[in-house]
Formats: structure tokens, sequence, C-alpha cells
């Protein structure tokens, strides 16, 4: 049985709130202070950077997590984090030595600044001392990724704006930065459903309530992906969800669990 580190777990929900929070009462200094929204940007990065380097995550043990979910993606799709992170390198470069265009990127740095701090929370929270709270872990990468779907919800709105100004220039700066947040956010919303199912697998939920909550989170993610593609314009949002259903799919053709229960033998969980 798993001792949970209170303490630990009081500073993680004394962090979630204040996150927004700060943020929040600081939004106007962002916007006062000439390059503090480019340190911001830079800043947040790095810290989501080094939390993720940090060893001991339950994904990285050896022999794979601790449980057996039929919401399990080929390991082929977690490939995407090299683009994720090598486009978004790029657009922090961008960010932090020109900084254009000023005000969209102002507008949309507090957003930037939450969705790498939650996941930078995640990284903390996603360990064995947290294996019976496994729904910490999921609302995290649910903060995580609705604030960078709130970044590039404000950048999207910036292009437009530009857009209708005929400002061509400033309107390929902000798609440099755009690209990776739509990578980033619609993978994180398929990264919560995966992190959601295994939460009902360590929960030792009946069969079929798994089986159920599978479906129905394959037909959610789908039905995210389609909402925000056609809000957005931006056909890189589908494109990240069509990858995670692809890996799923993938999966459980041939190696999940489903075929198991399918074929009446019953749902085998490790340790």
């Amino acid at each position: 049985m798993n001792v949970i580190p209170k303490v630990k777990l009081c500073l993680l929900l004394v962090l979630i709130p204040t996150i927004p929070a700060l943020l929040l009462h600081y939004r106007k200094n962002i916007a006062q202070i000439p390059s503090l929204y480019r340190v911001l940007w830079v800043a947040s990065f790095l810290i989501n950077m080094l939390a993720g380097s940090v060893p001991g995550r339950l994904e990285s043990l050896q022999g794979g997590v601790p449980w057996e979910s039929f919401f399990q993606p080929s390991a082929w799709a977690f490939s995407l984090w090299g683009v994720i992170y090598a486009s978004e390198l790029i657009s922090v470069l961008h960010v932090g030595l020109s900084g254009e265009p000023t005000n969209a990127l102002r507008k949309a740095v507090p957003f930037w600044v939450a969705g790498n701090l939650f996941q930078a929370l995640w990284c903390a929270a996603f360990r064995p001392a947290f294996i019976n709270v496994l729904w910490l872990p999921t609302a995290l990468l649910a903060l995580a990724g609705s604030s960078f779907a709130l970044a590039h919800l404000e950048l999207t709105s910036s292009i437009r704006y530009l857009s209708s100004a005929f400002n061509a220039e400033a309107q390929r700066h902000l798609y440099l930065v755009r690209f990776p947040l739509a990578l980033h956010s619609a993978w994180l919303a398929a990264a919560t459903l995966l992190n959601f199912n295994s939460w009902l697998a360590v929960s030792k939920i009946s069969t079929d309530s798994q089986l159920a909550s599978s479906f129905l989170s394959a037909y959610g993610a789908a039905t995210i992906g389609a909402v925000f593609t056609w809000k957005t314009r931006d056909p890189s949002i589908a494109f990240t969800i069509a990858w995670a259903l692809a890996a799923l799919s993938d999966r459980t053709r041939e190696k999940s669990a489903v075929a198991l229960v399918t074929e009446g033998k019953g749902l085998n969980k490790k340790g």
C-alpha cells in the first residue's frame, strides 16, 4: 500500500489555484514592463523542460506503468513529443530574441506560462508516490492543455486581426509560435484522457466501466479535435488528434487488453 506524501500533496494542491491567481493579478504588469513577457515566455519553457528531465515518473518505470488500461496508445505515438519540443524551441528562441508582434504575444503569455507550469507540476505528480491519487496528474494535464489552448486562441484572434490589417509579416511570426501550441494543446487533450483512464484502472472499477470509458474517451478526443479545428481553422490540431487515435487503434487491435475482454478472458492487471 503506497503512502501518499501529504506535505507534497498539499503543496501541489496549493500551487494549482496560485498559478492562475498570480498571472491574472499581474497581467497588467506584464503589459507595462517592456521585455517582461519575453523573459516569462522563455523562463516558463525552461522550467517545464527542467521538470520533465527529472527521472522517476511512472511511465519511465522498468516494465512500464504498473496497470493495464484499455485506453493506451502504441509507443510510437510518443515520438510526437520530439516534433512538439523542437518546434517549441524554435518559437521560444523567436520570442526571446525578437518578441514580435509584441501585443499579440503579451496577450498570450499568461496562458503560455500557466500551461508550462501546470505541466511541470504534472511531472512532479505523475510518480509512484501519487499512484493512488492519479486524479491529480489528470487534473494537472487538463489544466495545462486548456492553458495552451487558450494561448492558441489568443494567437488565432491576433492572426485574424492582422489579416484584416494586411500585416502579413506579423502573421507569419504568429504562425511560427502558434504551430507548436496547436500540437501541444491537442496532444495534452489526448494525454488527459489517457491519464483519466489510467486512474480508472488503478481505482479497480469494473471492466465494463473501463471499456465504456475508453470508447467515450476516443469519441471525446475526436469531438474536441473537430470542434477546435473548426473554430481555429488550424489543421495541426486535427492531425495531432488523428495521430493519437491511430496509435490507440494500433495498440487496441494488436496488444491491448481489449482483445482479452472480447475473447472472454477478462482483464489482467500488472502487479
